[in-house]
């Protein structure tokens, strides 16, 4: 008999199967330094602003119908927005100060956050059956606010390594108050790489590779 293997306990109720639940395998080598050099960067200021930004498919469906709202709502309070994977926003954001649409893959993922304070991540008609963009951001030492739907779910603890939360007003006030202190900022950063490693350091990986080879 076939052994089902689920990146999250959402996808394995929603199937209603037994199964083992084992997150990807995500290779974070590439984000060593980045928190590391996120550390060392100065604190955001009137000089350089709060820079909030996200990763995924150029495709409607990866973003929620509310999130240009929200971009608009944060642009106006000075807050710089890049989103890679942004360009199919342009007919509702195109020419808004502060907001960059950059299409997928227009830098290398690491460099990409090396370049924020924090991740804001929310889908629309498709729902991550994990996210490892999220593992990827928190590996990276950043703060991330998301949706409470998806698999990501599962490996934030909210007001430690992260933030989860339901509404427009959530996710804004959320936000603003990561950029209204630096030290949340820092404090939660440290704790999402350690969550990450945890989860998808060497020993993690080696496991699950012991996993599929038993």
């Amino acid at each position: 008999d076939p052994e089902l293997v689920f990146p999250s306990h959402m996808l394995q109720h929603s199937v209603g199967l037994p199964g083992k639940v084992l997150g990807s395998l995500i290779d974070l080598r590439h984000f060593q330094g980045v928190a590391a050099a996120r550390a060392a960067k100065p604190a955001h200021s009137d000089a350089r602003p709060f820079v909030v930004g996200r990763v995924s498919r150029d495709a409607l469906d990866k973003h929620h119908p509310d999130d240009p709202a929200l971009y608009r709502m944060l642009a106006s309070q000075g807050v710089h927005l890049r989103i890679m994977g942004g360009t199919c926003l342009a007919p509702s954001l195109d020419g808004v100060q502060g907001i960059e649409l950059l299409p997928a893959g227009a830098e290398p993922v690491p460099i990409f956050y090396a370049s924020l304070d924090a991740v804001f991540y929310r889908t629309g008609a498709s729902i991550e059956a994990y996210g490892r963009v999220v593992a990827e951001a928190m590996a990276c030492g950043l703060p991330v606010v998301a949706h409470r739907r998806g698999g990501y779910v599962e490996i934030i603890e909210h007001g430690r390594c992260g933030f989860l939360v339901h509404t427009q007003e959530q996710a804004f006030d959320t936000l603003m108050a990561l950029r209204a202190s630096p030290e949340l900022c820092a404090a939660t950063g440290q704790n999402a790489v350690q969550k990450a490693f945890q989860l998808h350091g060497s020993e993690a990986a080696e496991s699950a590779v012991e996993f599929y080879c038993a």
